[in-house]
């Protein structure tokens, strides 16, 4: 019986709980610096989530608009580190390792695209 009941509780427990949906954002990048740039885009409600996965970056090496598209939870705040590829003391957004705040940096993962960021010197 309490083997029955606790089952019973698990399963009304799990179908109260709503599952966040999944959703995406795509960053939209354009660099302006002469050097190669490095992005890492953070989640600020799920500690230790990035994209790519950890030890990986994406990389700006272009002029072009470039972007990212990201699977994320929907209405998850994700947040863009960007740094000169070899010196993260020069950085954009959260910088590498999200060890910084920032003001413009973050969005909500709604579908949709950012404005333009545009990276320069």
């Amino acid at each position: 019986f309490l083997t029955t009941v606790f089952a019973s509780l698990i399963v009304a427990v799990m179908v109260s709980v709503p599952a966040q949906a999944q959703s995406h954002k795509t960053f939209r990048f354009e660099s302006e610096h002469p050097n190669k740039l490095e992005v890492v885009i953070y989640s600020d409600d799920r500690p230790g989530h990035q994209w790519p996965v950890p030890g990986r970056v994406f990389v700006l090496d272009t002029d072009e608009v470039t972007r990212f598209k990201i699977g994320c939870l929907g209405g998850e705040r994700v947040c863009y580190g960007a740094w000169v590829s070899g010196n993260s003391s020069t950085y954009w957004g959260v910088g590498r390792g999200n060890k910084h705040r920032c003001s413009k940096c973050c969005y909500k993962c709604d579908g949709n695209e950012t404005p333009i960021i545009t990276l320069d010197e």
